[in-house]
């Protein structure tokens, strides 16, 4: 085990030394690369801007829900949207079945 931490921090030392000071010199002169070393700009400071706020989580709603033909209930947790999105479905898919249903009793659409 100590081997392999040996190993990855002298494989890691030579991009470690060749890596550019974060900070300029206290004389206030910018660091200098290195002979033939590319230097990269990095992107302005955000020091001013504020991250915009998280949207808060949706709140859950837990119903007690009882399967046809058994005594025993289970709880049923979801968003307002969930829900509605869920009677949505339920309401297409009986009146899908009554549509069915009756173009069958008539023998056809």
């Amino acid at each position: 085990m100590k081997a392999w931490v040996i190993a990855a921090a002298l494989c890691l030392l030579p991009s470690l030394v060749a890596a550019e000071p974060a900070a300029p010199m206290a004389s206030g002169t910018p660091p200098v690369a290195a002979q033939g070393a590319s230097t990269v700009a990095s992107p302005p400071p955000t020091a001013g801007v504020a991250k915009p706020p998280k949207p808060p989580k949706p709140k859950l709603i837990c119903e007690e829900t009882k399967a046809l033909g058994s005594l025993m209930t289970s709880q049923v947790c979801a968003t307002q949207a969930q829900w509605d999105a869920r009677r949505r479905n339920d309401t297409a898919e009986i009146d899908r079945m009554r549509d069915t249903a009756s173009s069958n009793a008539t023998g056809g659409p």
